[in-house]
């Protein structure tokens, strides 16, 4: 059997160390190897339910009020579950077992919601089923002091456990501990048969899962043929579909050239049967070019280019359609002369390199394709092969269990014969006082140490009652008693009593009797152990003098002294720590530390506590400071010094705190951080100050440097903001003759930052003449102006120059407290000094305007009609597009102003001015040229368009009712002169004399009409 076990540990330790390289979640313990070891003398894992483990999970469930509960054992690569409540599961992947931490510690290892814990936030249990949130584990802690398993109680919401509870779960573990220990005692007898039984069990899941692997291995060369396949046709498709690409270009190229060939017969021949070929090409290359549009739709670097071909193809038809009209209209010549345009030339050479360039890149994915298909079929040829091996190797080493197994089976019949000598060795070799009785408590068995301390053989105490032996004269009713009651319990029992030994001295024996049961339940064997007390009981009331004494001292100290256990439970508390809350020992004594009185009104405080005490434990040494509680209003501050303890094995027996109470020391630091917060605030509020004085300077200087109004007020919603970055807001000003302000410059949110133009009796600041602050929407005077139900606070600062108000400054906020009262004066300095700034722009603005501007008509005058055509002409000339001019004079305009009065003619020039206003596009520019004649530059125009425009106006104005002092006008005309450049000139003045002459021409052939020059 010694043999046997040996076996066992040199096989846990080699596999220990191949196995540290892959276990990430459950973190290997540096004695992994005892661990283990202590574990597997247990001979718990791979055996059946049992009732007295699942009676314990289901009374941890219902006291912790948890759904699942379970106990399970850490073994080397998994976590093996012995019961288990409301989870249906046999084992895990030691990887994935949550309560691998609990082995690190020895209190309860409490996780309140996984979902937020960086460490399990992330994991399959946390994110699958059994979507775990709570878990709560207490360490199985075996004799040698190896933690080798847990009694988990798991939850699917998130949730705290009070210390009732707590204390609960940690007793449920001891049992759980104790029920190994009598299980270990039944099983000692045969130990052989359990080996083999586990042996069985390993043996056919190590076949299973041969099998299995094979099995599984052959399934996914399936899903890697069966991918392998479907993406070779996916790449057919797209190659297929290359393909209509390449010859949709091919097409539009063929298309483009029938089309230019048709275009070159029609114009040396005229006959329109050329045109046909030409019609049908355009509708072809249309047809393509959508068909393209919808086979490149998941390639934008298709869609890019093909975006760039398309306006040239338009171009390029454009071009031809114009050839074919100059050959209907003006004949070959012209036509022919438009065909070798190097404009032309330079439209084809680039549809031809676009299209060059699409086939290339087609080309290129038609390659790239074919390579990646050729890769996956070798793939999947590798993978195919590497199955076939993985398989034969799969069953190699399911042959090898098999040979294995026949051989350790031949083991383990020896193993049996040499552990049944083991055991022998062991009972004799004990120094504990052993029993095997029967059901009547007579003795069958016993050991050597029994023999000595009765002076008798085996052979001669054998049949008796051991109470008979085992007890003073005349008090073996009390033995007799104990061992009755164990007849009827399902646990140990567990006694002292007193005996005489060889000498006829009385020794303290510390009994522990332990119920042996066959299948059916019925008592076979009892075994009694005993232990010689006596030795222990005198140094155990030795120790009680000195801890008495010990007490003494420390209640004596002035500081506040505790002595906690390794798990933080208050064991002893001097009078000082008492006295301090007026507390008696039995309030305290017993219970945690962090839920004693003097820290259990806080949640937090108890957080940090625990985490000092965490650290101790783990053998540093900790130096906290926090607030207890010593009376109903009344809290001290304590600095703790919390030292470990060790004993003799080097583990930490206990802790010792000691503490003073720095709460006056604590006072008057804080009181000093205090001032030098309050006094950085006032530097940090005067640098801030001194930042935005200077920025408003700068926006000053910016607003100086703008040339025009509409320059400012874009430049000063930017700047403004700055200064304002956390409110919204907006400038106002009255830009012409109408009341309204209308927004000029917002910022921040749309709905504070009022994007409409509103009357300046809708602002309280413009009517009284000064800012207006409202920092309640309810209560205060908001104005009309103003979302009422949004802003938490809003000012309006008057914008005043030159004694004339002529805006607002607003500035609103969802959040109070955001326009602080220096933020206020801030803004009051603000409108100060923009408002003047603003006022030189505006005036600079209107000066402007009068100055190219007529009075009468609104229209621009004569001097800016001469800088805009000189200007628009080299901007035409550059671009080598035409510019043209209408010039146009009212008919019979002298009749008008004698009949009717210079009232009725500064009507007529009044609307003729709207109506040509209405009649330009934003690029034309409508000029009064002087008296009643008029003229419009049209930029981009061609002398075509722009006659059919001068009809339209001469048209339009026909139709104008012009009153003056409630009499009609009448009916006016127009007479309008059209020229163009360059056709009819290279020069300013040319072009206004072609179409000055072209006026006069419409005069002399009867007015009311527009002539070309």
């Amino acid at each position: 059997m010694i043999t046997a076990a040996h076996q066992r540990l040199n096989a846990s330790a080699e596999k220990l160390s191949k196995t540290k390289s892959f276990i990430g979640n459950s973190t290997l313990l540096e004695d992994e190897a005892a661990r283990l070891a202590a574990l597997h003398r247990c001979q718990i894992l791979d055996t059946p339910p049992e009732p007295e483990f699942d009676e314990v999970v289901q009374l941890a469930a219902l006291i912790c009020g948890v759904p699942i509960a379970s106990i399970s054992f850490i073994d080397l690569d998994r976590q093996w579950f012995k019961a288990c409540f409301g989870w249906q599961i046999e084992s895990l992947s030691r990887d994935l077992a949550l309560c691998g931490r609990a082995l690190q510690q020895k209190e309860v290892f409490v996780v309140s919601d996984a979902s937020t814990d960086s460490q399990f936030a992330t994991h399959p249990l946390v994110c699958s089923q059994p979507y775990i949130r709570f878990h709560a584990s207490v360490p199985l802690i075996v004799a040698e002091g190896y933690a080798i398993g847990s009694l988990c109680a798991i939850d699917r919401t998130a949730r705290e456990l009070d210390v009732q509870q707590i204390e609960a779960l940690q007793s449920l573990g001891r049992q759980v501990v104790k029920l190994l220990a009598q299980r270990s005692d039944r099983l000692a007898s045969t130990p052989a048969v359990n080996r083999q039984h586990s042996s069985n069990k390993r043996f056919f899941t190590r076949m299973a899962l041969g099998l299995g692997l094979a099995s599984a291995t052959l399934v996914g060369v399936g899903a890697v043929s069966h991918h392998t396949l479907t993406s070779l046709g996916r790449n057919h498709d797209k190659q297929i579909q290359h393909y209509r690409v390449l010859e949709d270009l091919k097409e539009i190229h063929a298309s483009m050239q029938k089309a230019t060939i048709a275009k070159h017969r029609y114009i040396a021949t005229g006959q329109p049967s050329y045109l046909e070929p030409y019609y049908d090409a355009a509708r072809d290359i249309q047809t393509k070019v959508i068909h393209l549009q919808q086979e490149t739709g998941n390639n934008p670097h298709q869609q890019r280019r093909l975006s760039t071909l398309q306006p040239l193809i338009e171009q390029k038809i454009t071009e031809i359609e114009q050839a074919t009209f100059l050959r209907k209209t003006k004949g070959a010549t012209a036509a022919s002369q438009t065909t070798l345009l190097e404009k032309s030339k330079q439209i084809a050479d680039k549809i031809e390199a676009i299209v060059q360039d699409m086939e290339s890149t087609e080309y290129t994915l038609l390659q790239k394709q074919s390579q990646a298909e050729f890769t996956r079929t070798r793939q999947s040829m590798f993978a195919f092969a590497a199955a076939i091996c993985l398989n034969m190797l799969l069953l190699t080493g399911v042959y090898g269990f098999t040979d294995r197994e026949i051989r350790e089976r031949q083991q383990m019949t020896e193993a049996i014969a040499q552990e049944r000598d083991f055991s022998e060795a062991i009972l004799n070799t004990s120094g504990a006082l052993i029993l095997v009785l029967d059901p009547q408590g007579k003795i069958l068995r016993c050991n050597r140490t029994c023999e000595e301390m009765t002076a008798r053989t085996a052979t001669e105490v054998k049949g008796k009652f051991f109470w008979e032996l085992f007890s003073l004269p005349g008090e073996a009713e009390s033995p007799k008693t104990h061992w009755e009651n164990l007849l009827t319990s399902q646990s140990a029992s567990q006694y002292e009593g007193y005996c005489l030994n060889r000498d006829g001295h009385t020794r303290r024996i510390a009994w522990t009797n332990t119920i042996l049961r066959d299948r059916q339940g019925l008592v076979e064997y009892a075994i009694a152990c005993g232990m010689d007390v006596t030795t222990h009981a005198t140094a155990e009331e030795s120790l009680r003098h000195s801890e008495q004494h010990l007490r003494n001292i420390i209640n004596s100290l002035f500081s506040f002294v505790a002595v906690l256990s390794a798990d933080g439970t208050l064991i002893e508390a001097n009078q000082a720590l008492l006295d301090a809350a007026d507390l008696q020992p039995k309030d305290v004594l017993g219970k945690s530390l962090i839920q004693t009185y003097w820290w259990s009104y806080s949640p937090t405080v108890q957080a940090q506590l625990r985490s000092a005490i965490d650290r101790v434990s783990q053998g540093e040494k900790v130096r906290y400071e926090g607030e207890a509680k010593v009376g109903d209003d009344r809290f001290i501050t304590i600095d703790f010094a919390f030292t470990p303890m060790y004993d003799a094995s080097g583990k930490i027996s206990y802790i010792i705190a000691s503490g003073t109470d720095v709460t006056e020391r604590k006072q008057a630091e804080a009181e000093r951080v205090q001032a030098n917060e309050q006094l950085s605030n006032w530097v940090n509020e005067l640098k801030q100050r001194n930042h935005e004085i200077t920025y408003l300077s700068y926006t000053v200087d910016v607003l100086q440097a703008c040339l025009t109004l509409e320059e400012a007020c874009t430049t000063l919603a930017q700047l403004v903001q700055s200064l304002f970055p956390q409110a919204s807001g907006g400038i106002f000003l009255n830009r012409n003759t109408k009341s309204l302000l209308e927004p000029v410059a917002t910022w921040g949110v749309p709905l504070l930052a009022n994007q409409q133009a509103f009357n300046p009796d809708d602002c309280w600041a413009l009517r009284l003449g000064k800012p207006h602050w409202v920092d309640d929407a309810d209560d205060g005077l908001l104005c009309k102006h103003v979302h009422h139900s949004l802003p938490a606070e809003s000012l309006c600062v008057p914008l005043m120059a030159h004694r004339e108000t002529f805006g607002v400054l607003y500035l609103g906020s969802l959040e109070k407290g955001v326009l602080s009262p220096a933020k206020r004066q801030l803004a009051i300095g603000v409108a100060e000094h923009i408002a003047p700034t603003l006022a030189n722009l505006k005036l600079r603005e209107t000066l402007k305007n009068q100055s190219i501007r007529d009075s009468l008509t609104g229209l621009f005058n004569r001097r800016y009609m001469e800088e805009a055509l000189e200007r628009e002409m080299l901007r035409c000339d550059r671009k080598q597009q035409p510019l043209s001019i209408i010039m146009l004079d009212v008919d019979y305009f002298k009749r008008i102003n004698d009949t009717l009065g210079h009232d009725a003619g500064d009507a007529v020039l009044r609307e003729l001015g709207r109506c040509l206003q209405s009649y330009v596009r934003g690029s034309d520019i409508a000029c009064r040229y002087g008296g009643e004649e008029f003229l419009l530059i049209l930029p981009e125009a061609s002398l075509g368009v722009t006659q059919l425009r001068a009809e339209q106006i001469r048209a339009a104005v026909k139709q104008l009712h012009v009153e003056s002092s409630g009499q009609p006008v009448g009916a006016i005309t127009l007479s309008l002169g059209v020229a163009s450049f360059p056709k009819h000139g290279l020069e300013g003045e040319a072009i206004l004399k072609a179409a000055d002459t072209a006026l006069y021409r419409a005069k002399q052939e009867g007015r009311d009409r527009a002539i070309v020059a």
